[in-house]
């Protein structure tokens, strides 16, 4: 009994674990509204590297005040929490 006790608990303390390193994109602040990272990039957002075939400039950083205009008026990029977010298609 005691061994199912100790394993019960030690999952529940592992649960609350994060398994990502920076999961809300904020570790480096970029200077501006956005920044593009490029394939191989293993600096700009600490934890992750960038990787794919996307021609060189794969994903984007934006910062909260980013905006595009698109044919259905302008569109606004606010993160979940916090001030940064990831764009996976890249910035425009």
């Amino acid at each position: 009994m005691k061994k199912v006790v100790l394993f019960l608990l030690a999952g529940a303390l592992c649960a609350n674990a994060n398994l990502l390193t920076n999961p809300g994109f904020e570790s480096n602040v970029i200077g501006g509204l956005a920044l593009t990272l490029a394939t191989g990039d293993t600096t700009s957002l600490p934890g992750w590297t960038v990787t794919g075939a996307c021609g060189g400039n794969c994903i984007g950083i934006l910062a909260n005040g980013y905006t595009e205009s698109s044919n259905v008026g302008t569109l606004h990029f606010l993160a979940h929490g916090g001030n940064q977010s990831l764009d996976l298609t890249g910035v425009k």
